[in-house]
């Protein structure tokens, strides 16, 4: 008996019940794909297969749900301070490329964040039935605009994350083991949704200002004359900055805390992955922003190019991106739809633009090859916007000629190293093995 099927002698009911192991064995598939970029762990599992020892919820962790939304609103408060002052300042140019970056990618964001719920609903129709007030909230069009101005998408999510944090930190106390696993279970799942949000409103919005904002500095910028606008910039760049390394770090922590099976990141591990991806994305801010100055034209065409290929790259293994957009209640086996298709393009470009600055894994397997082709581009190209920015640029004389050349290739060597360390001691996988050893 499986699945509520007699095997028998009946050849049509052997063929059905083939037919849906090999459609189960595809779905199996297509979610080891699509656990590389939406770590997606088997919530359809009982909830007293949960490990005990991994369903714990602290006073620690609602501190730092709570920690989170607010250091989310004082960003994008940096940011619209900024905006307003280039706006009463008269600077209308670069207000309206900082409202761009500001609105464009929290627009994808609303669209990215429905697509998960609907995928929640798709998977479980009972998910319908009781939506949260941060999924009712989100699906109401009349709402678009607060959520699209103040970037809401992810504080959504967290208050959605808080509640379910709580109310198994509630049952925990109550001793009521089945529960606390439940809302632990939930909570995880808006942990996972909020991580890869928040790297798509890091790279897709922080990143591209930032550009934005050291460009002007660098073009504008005078020693003699530090005014507000210079240190709302400061400010603001730095916080984004510190954001991006962290949301990175937050993410590759989800994707593990997802997998039963497999150790979670320590606390090292996720300060060393924190440092890699602060320090290449600095590198790789500071060089776009130099080579921008110089030959801004040139500059968009290498990003321009950087991007398809990074597109075309994710679209040679597509399963991920697929997955994420087709519908959930189809046979696995069964094929995209031409929308689902655009859908899938439309999304690998997008996760295109974040590999200008990032790497993130569209599918499962080994990152060696996949890491040394990413970073090996990069690195080229951070070199040939170091040379760029010594031979063809004016600032010579400026105090900060002599930084922009260090910032382009130190913090790129600094976060190289801290990827080799972190992958050679204290990735989950090579502790187990130097313990076992």
């Amino acid at each position: 008996m499986e699945n509520g099927v007699r095997v028998n002698d009946n050849s049509e009911e052997v063929e059905k019940l083939t037919l849906k192991i090999i459609n189960n064995d595809k779905m199996k598939e297509s979610n080891d794909d699509i656990d590389a970029l939406f770590p997606i762990p088997n919530f359809g599992i009982d909830v007293g297969d949960v490990p005990l020892s991994k369903a714990l919820v602290t006073k620690c962790d609602l501190f730092w749900i709570c920690v989170s939304i607010l250091t989310h609103l004082i960003d994008i408060g940096a940011d619209l301070n900024l905006a307003r002052s280039y706006y009463v300042g008269g600077m209308f140019g670069y207000f309206i490329w900082t409202v761009i970056f500001l609105f464009a990618p929290s627009f994808i964001n609303i669209i990215v964040s429905i697509r998960m719920y609907n995928q929640d609903c798709e998977k479980n129709a009972e998910n319908y039935k009781t939506q949260t007030l941060a999924n009712k909230t989100v699906r109401n069009v009349l709402c678009w605009p607060a959520i699209l101005i103040f970037q809401l998408a992810p504080v959504l999510r967290y208050i959605d994350c808080f509640n379910f944090a709580l109310k198994s930190y509630n049952y925990k106390a109550k001793g009521d083991n089945l529960k606390q696993k439940k809302y632990y279970l939930k909570m995880l799942k808006e942990e996972q949704d909020i991580a890869l949000l928040r790297v798509f409103e890091c790279f897709l919005e922080a990143a591209p200002h930032q550009i934005l904002q050291l460009t002007i500095m660098m073009i504008n910028h005078d020693e003699q004359n530090i005014n507000s606008n210079f240190i709302h910039q400061c400010i603001s760049i730095l916080s984004s900055l510190i954001g991006m390394g962290w949301a990175m770090a937050s993410y590759h922590r989800s994707i593990r805390l997802a997998q039963w099976d497999k150790e979670n990141i320590t606390a090292i591990g996720s300060y060393l992955q924190f440092f890699w991806h602060f320090f290449i994305t600095v590198s790789r801010i500071v060089a776009i922003s130099a080579a921008a100055t110089v030959f801004t034209m040139y500059t968009l065409i290498v990003a321009i190019v950087h991007w398809i290929i990074m597109t075309i790259w994710i679209l040679f293994r597509p399963s991920g991106v697929e997955q994420f957009c087709r519908d959930l209640r189809k046979p696995p086996h069964a094929r995209l739809t031409i929308v689902e298709k655009i859908k899938s393009w439309l999304f690998a470009s997008v996760i295109g633009v974040i590999s200008i600055f990032t790497y993130l894994k569209p599918s499962e397997g080994p990152t060696y090859w996949r890491h040394a082709f990413y970073y090996t581009i990069c690195g080229i190209e951070n070199v040939f916007a170091c040379l760029i920015w010594i031979y063809f640029d004016v600032a010579v004389t400026k105090w900060y000629y002599e930084l922009i050349i260090i910032l382009c290739t130190a913090p790129f060597i600094l976060g190289m190293s801290f990827m080799i360390i972190y992958y050679q001691f204290f990735h989950p996988a090579t502790k187990k093995n130097i313990v076992n050893q």
